[in-house]
């Protein structure tokens, strides 16, 4: 049973400032001013992706130049699935903020990694904080301050010497205002594995609005995956297919464009894999595109069928996946897009 919860803090970067600490004496700093709060389950910060395993115990370089390497990333790891520092489409410039937040009576070493969009990341190398019990480290404007990324979206890689809770906000960045998503960092026990299918919910592509599907992969291997969209009837919509790279990033910008799928005011996505050695999360973003607005979609449930009619049998009007094109080319375009 849950019998607490940790509040993590997030507020609207300032691009150009770098990583800072937060704790219960942050909230009397000059200029400090909460934001969302976001509740957090302690139970659900992640186990150890590799028991008796040690961190990297380098000191605080603020580089990422020779840091450690992901193998040494931490015995209690996390993935954030989609952080950039990109301009996107009609206009969108979308920049990403990271909090890790140390609940524990212990002090942690934290490493970071940017692992990016389009390519093999398995010698990225991370930076290093520590981050003291109790307390918050805060990353604005992540991917360009910290990594001196600019121009290029990716998934975050958090490893810790402890348990700790990881949150982001990815953000549509204006003169007049932000429009911005909460996107939680990820323990490895909710990572989908192997050939499990995993489903996304509330998904729609009209004049409106749009919808991207990412995919972050904590594997040394290449991964096949496989987005079979339908629409809210069950009628199949379309299907897409892409190799993520190991350690890698790609989101499927438009993929009911990409996938040849039409129109849905309300429809769903399967993602699955052919790789018994799977490790990835999935998302989607669902954006405005009067305004940029966009909103997170993280899995809600294993899909443990394709789409059913009330009497449990496939619907009349539900075709096989295996009967329509098989779409699929090199990721194109930036997070959220």
């Amino acid at each position: 049973a849950v019998v607490g919860a940790v509040l993590i803090g997030l507020v609207c970067a300032v691009p150009g400032h770098g990583g800072q600490q937060e704790g219960p004496a942050a909230s009397q700093t000059p200029g400090w001013t909460p934001g969302t709060i976001i509740p957090v389950d302690p139970d659900e910060v992640g186990v150890p992706a590799e028991p008796g395993a040690v961190a990297a115990t380098a000191p605080d370089t603020g580089t990422a130049a020779a840091g450690p390497t992901i193998g040494q990333a931490g015995a209690h790891q996390y993935l954030v699935p989609t952080s950039g520092h990109v301009g996107g489409s009609a206009g969108t410039f979308w920049v990403t903020d990271l909090v890790v937040h140390n609940p524990g009576p212990s002090s942690a070493s934290v490493n970071i990694y940017f692992l990016r969009e389009k390519q093999d990341n398995s010698a990225v190398r991370g930076t290093n904080f520590p981050v003291a019990a109790g307390r918050s480290l805060k990353l604005e404007d992540v991917v360009e301050d910290t990594f001196g990324v600019s121009a290029a979206s990716g998934a975050l890689l958090i490893g810790s010497t402890v348990p700790v809770l990881v949150a982001s906000r990815t953000f549509n960045d204006q003169p007049l205002g932000t429009f911005g998503q909460y996107v939680p960092g990820q323990g490895t026990a909710r990572l989908v594995n192997g050939t499990s299918p995993v489903r996304l919910v509330q998904l729609t592509k009209n004049a409106v609005y749009r919808t991207n599907i990412g995919i972050a992969s904590m594997s040394a291997s290449a991964t096949p995956i496989t987005v079979t969209l339908y629409r809210s009837s069950g009628a199949l919509a379309g299907v897409y297919s892409e190799v993520i790279d190991p350690w890698g990033y790609k989101q499927f910008n438009d993929v009911f464009d990409k996938a040849h799928a039409g129109t849905a005011d309300d429809a769903f996505a399967i993602v699955t894999s052919s790789l018994a050695a799977a490790r990835y999360f999935a998302y989607a973003s669902v954006i405005d595109g009067r305004t940029g607005d966009p909103i997170t979609v993280i899995p809600v449930a294993p899909a443990s069928a394709p789409a059913a009619a009330a009497g449990g049998a496939l619907g009349a009007d539900t075709p096989d996946a295996s009967t329509v094109p098989l779409f699929s080319d090199d990721f194109a375009g930036a997070y959220p897009s």
